[in-house]
């Protein structure tokens, strides 16, 4: 069985904050729901990156509506462990080329991947 203080700590880490009317068994549900969405955001994070990486060498799409229909633009900012993670991930196509364009920042620093790899593997993913 875990204690308050025990989830209180770890739902500071994930950042959320509690209310001290909370029962345990709503505090660890919010934790895990949390843990739930940090997961699924690094997995879609580290899944487009992979996918896109070699992006330059593609062949880009003949026809200017199929190039636009190609290129996306996602922003994911999250919590964990007292610091906070934003990423900028952007496909652009031009009539040559393929550009994949991301930005990965821990704590307002511009950083690598890597950072998300880790926050995966510390979450047991």
């Amino acid at each position: 069985m875990t204690t308050k203080e025990t989830l209180t700590a770890e739902a500071a880490e994930l950042g959320i904050e509690i209310r001290k009317s909370w029962t345990n068994t709503k505090i660890s549900d919010l934790i895990d729901s949390q843990k739930k969405v940090i997961l699924h955001q690094c997995k879609q994070i580290i899944e487009t990156a992979e996918k896109h990486r070699n992006c330059y060498f593609w062949s880009s799409p003949s026809s200017a509506s199929q190039r636009r229909r190609a290129e996306f633009s996602n922003s994911y900012a999250f919590s964990y462990a007292g610091d906070t993670y934003h990423v900028t991930q952007s496909l652009q196509c031009t009539c040559k080329n393929t550009y994949f364009v991301q930005d990965v920042q821990k704590n307002g620093k511009t950083t690598t991947i890597t950072v998300i790899k880790t926050v995966l593997k510390k979450l047991g993913a």
